[in-house]
């Protein structure tokens, strides 16, 4: 079965600039997750680094501490 307006070539143009609107949003929705999600994971990473440097930092404080007392 046809849509009415499938013979309307005014009615078929418009409703392909609207799913073309529709397409480029969720295309751009979707790079701005994506883009979010990728900041996200480089300041987790980055924290997780650090976090890992100042228990490096304080191990090796401890050690050297110890050899003082010795």
């Amino acid at each position: 079965m046809r849509w009415p307006w499938q013979g309307d070539p005014e009615e078929r143009a418009r409703r392909e600039v609207e799913q073309d609107e529709r397409d480029g949003r969720r295309r751009q929705e979707e790079f701005l997750r994506d883009e979010r999600r990728r900041v996200a994971e480089e300041e987790r990473d980055r924290a997780q680094r650090e976090r890992q440097q100042a228990r490096e930092q304080a191990q090796r404080e401890r050690q050297e501490n110890r050899r003082w007392r010795r």
